[in-house]
């Protein structure tokens, strides 16, 4: 089975100076968890044994996205969601709070109450882990070492970054990198034969005219 990536991440458990904030957190954050849509699943962080990381686990049939309910909208509650915040997976979520519970006096026919209750008109609150889309990865740059030699009868070795070697055989053909020459000034540079090695990966790429 593969596991989601933690949603709270470093939280201590076992460091004495914390044990007492931790297990009042951890004790909290069990609670509120909405169990109709998630189960939880608290692991030691990897290589340690002083913290944990927590982690939620979608069930087939969730009834409601949010993973968190019945915080209460006071200074205690708010208290929570600032723990919650402190201990969040940033890497890989984002997390938002939303009113749960209307206030007394307020009702869900309110013009600004129809679709999403206001925070300041709430009584309770619930949130939501949002899974970040994953960041394209840049492909990655490679450093070419290559040896011309050109219709001038000269040789030349000089360095290329690019994406392969078909890109650096491409930047080198174009003569955008070859240096004016002094000697042929009014000569067109056309290499005759050139060699590319990847620095990095020892993979070579030869051709001739």
């Amino acid at each position: 089975m593969n596991l989601p990536q933690p949603i709270l991440i470093d939280v201590p458990f076992i460091n004495k100076l914390f044990v007492e904030e931790s297990d009042w957190f951890m004790k909290k954050f069990f609670y509120h968890i909405n169990i109709e849509s998630y189960s939880h699943l608290q692991v030691v962080k990897p290589n340690c044994t002083t913290h944990s990381n927590v982690i939620l686990l979608e069930k087939e049939n969730m009834k409601h996205l949010y993973a968190l309910k019945n915080i209460t909208n006071d200074y205690d509650g708010w208290d929570f969601i600032r723990q919650v915040k402190k201990y969040l997976n940033k890497d890989d979520y984002t997390f938002k709070v939303r009113g749960q519970k209307l206030m007394d006096g307020f009702k869900s026919t309110d013009p600004d109450c129809r679709y999403d209750y206001p925070i300041e008109k709430s009584k309770l609150l619930r949130a939501y882990f949002h899974k970040k889309k994953p960041k394209p990865k840049p492909e990655p740059t490679y450093t070419f070492e290559v040896f011309v030699e050109s219709n001038v009868l000269r040789t030349d070795s000089y360095l290329v970054s690019a994406k392969s070697e078909a890109e650096a055989k491409s930047l080198v053909e174009s003569g955008l990198l070859e240096p004016d020459d002094t000697r042929y000034p009014d000569s067109e540079l056309e290499i005759k034969y050139g060699v590319i090695k990847n620095v990095d990966t020892g993979k070579t790429l030869s051709w001739e005219k």
